[in-house]
Formats: C-alpha cells, structure tokens, sequence
C-alpha cells in the first residue's frame, strides 16, 4: 500500500514503491516522517519511486495513461533523479538504492523531498533551519547557525512550551497567514543512528515569531529591525535549499535565490522577529514570553 504525506492547504501525495525493492526504502522514509499508509486514490497526486537502473533513464510508465506525455524535466541529484511536468501533478523517481551504505540512502531522502522545499517556495514560504515549539497553538521559530544551541533550547524549554523538531521547518504561507509544519532532523539518521525522537511532519501550526539565537553571558529579547530580519530569514531559508542546487543551473539557482529574498522579505514585514541571547543555563523562554506578551 502507498504511504500518505499530506501538508497544509489540502496538498496530498501518495508515495508508491514502483518495484519491491524499493520498499525498505519507503518503510524508512515513512517511518521517520511518521507516514501513515493509505487506500490508493486516483484523486492524488503520486510520487513514484523507482530504483536505479543501469544506464536507462526514464522509467518504463507505459501502462499509466497520465504519465505518457512528453516533456518530463528532470532534476539530477547523482544518486537520486527525479522528473515533474508542468501539467501533470505526480513525480517519478529513480533512487540508487545501497543496502550497505545507511548514510546514502538517508541523503536520497533528502533529496526525494527537495519538491516539497520547491512547492513552499512557490507559495511564499521556504524550508527554514530553526527549532519549531509552541505554546497555546501558537508557533515559534528558534534559529541559529550550527553549535549556537537551538537544540539545547528545544530540549529545555518547559511546560507549557512544547518542543516538536529542532533542526528543519517548512513555512508555507495561504490566505495572508503563515503556517509550520516541522520536518526531520536527518542528521540523526546519519551513521546508523536512527533517532531517539521523531515527529509527525502533516501537523502544522500557525506562526506566530522567529527568535534568531545568539549565545551570551546573560539571557534577553529584543524585536528586530525588519531590514535585519530578512536577512537572517533569507540566512536560515537557503541554508536548508542549498543542497538542492546540484541539480539547478546557473540561472535557475539565481532566480530560486530572488525569489527566497522576496520571501524573506515578506516574513519580516509581517511575522515578529526578535534576536534572543541565550546562557548556558539561563530562563529563556522568560525573555521570550516578555516581548511576545505571554
């Protein structure tokens, strides 16, 4: 049976092993973004995943009518190819599958959802390196560069905050609003260790503020110049889509890159942004809750 990934906004996917062995591959990916299974439905869009074979290229989608026509563009990630059309809604995918190296088949799951960073940006929004935690339903984004502590700060927040992923977010913005959804800490994945912590990626939630993390001797909060603030958004946004372009050309990285800008710029106008000091052991989140006046 497929796995279901669904996102804000009604956006569905069924992701389908093409071939049983792809299988394991698929069994992984759901569980680390806790996918649930689903009864195939032709009112969705489809994600094929297929394994790597030899020198063929495309693969052989004859006996599926709505996936015959020409004009499949393809995105080249070395280990991991994947096709989209611009008038049809499913993707194929053609993975290099590597049972004795863990490590690359994480990497290709990566890359597998490299649509979903694509589909965020489109809509105003973009893959963001932070923490995601929340308090009364309400969304707040922790970010930092690597070793600053937004980890830490997920693990020690206490009750009534709530902490649900500590590397990646995906922002999407309908109606005005922004929403959240948090995705997986691959990292963890990486070296054979399977994570001591996951979390469903369809649950989202509203976004209500990004606090930009600095370490220090004593903990505070201040807002953030907007001009300030979309810089570090435009930081923390192509961090996570950096990866992505190995498969981008020159020019389609340069306009991916102005359109996170214009994204960012749009954040910082109208979502709070605040730089928040953090100590070792200090209460942060006090400071955080003063200037969102909770």
């Amino acid at each position: 049976m497929p796995f279901l990934l669904r996102l804000f906004a009604g956006r569905e996917w069924e992701m389908v092993a093409g071939q049983p062995e792809v299988e394991p591959f698929l069994r992984k990916l759901a569980s680390i973004m806790r996918l649930k299974t689903t009864q195939a439905s032709d009112n969705r869009a489809k994600v094929y995943i297929f394994p790597k074979d030899g020198d063929k290229d495309f693969p052989p989608l004859q006996d599926i009518p709505e996936m015959t026509q020409t004009g499949w563009q393809v995105r080249d990630f070395k280990n991991l190819k994947l096709w989209q059309h611009p008038q049809n809604s499913h993707l194929v995918v053609k993975v290099d599958i590597n049972n004795k190296d863990h490590n690359m088949n994480i990497i290709c799951m990566w890359y597998l959802l490299y649509f979903v960073h694509e589909l965020a940006i489109t809509l105003e929004g973009m893959p963001f390196h932070s923490g995601l935690v929340v308090k009364e339903g309400s969304a707040y984004l922790l970010s930092a560069p690597g070793n600053t502590g937004k980890s830490t700060c997920c693990r020690r927040i206490p009750h009534p905050w709530e902490a649900i992923s500590d590397d990646e977010a995906i922002i999407f913005k309908s109606a005005g609003r922004y929403f959240v959804h948090p995705f997986p800490t691959w990292s963890n994945y990486l070296w054979k260790n399977d994570g001591q912590k996951n979390w469903p990626v369809e649950q989202f939630y509203s976004l209500k503020g990004i606090f930009f993390l600095e370490q220090a001797e004593n903990d505070a909060a201040e807002v953030m110049k907007k001009n300030v603030a979309a810089v570090s958004i435009y930081d923390a946004g192509f961090q996570m889509f950096r990866r992505s372009l190995r498969a981008y050309s020159e020019s389609e990285e340069t306009q991916t890159k102005l359109k996170i800008f214009d994204n960012a710029c749009h954040l910082a106008r109208n979502i709070p942004c605040y730089k928040l000091k953090i100590s070792l052991t200090g209460r942060f989140w006090e400071q955080m809750e003063r200037v969102i006046g909770q």
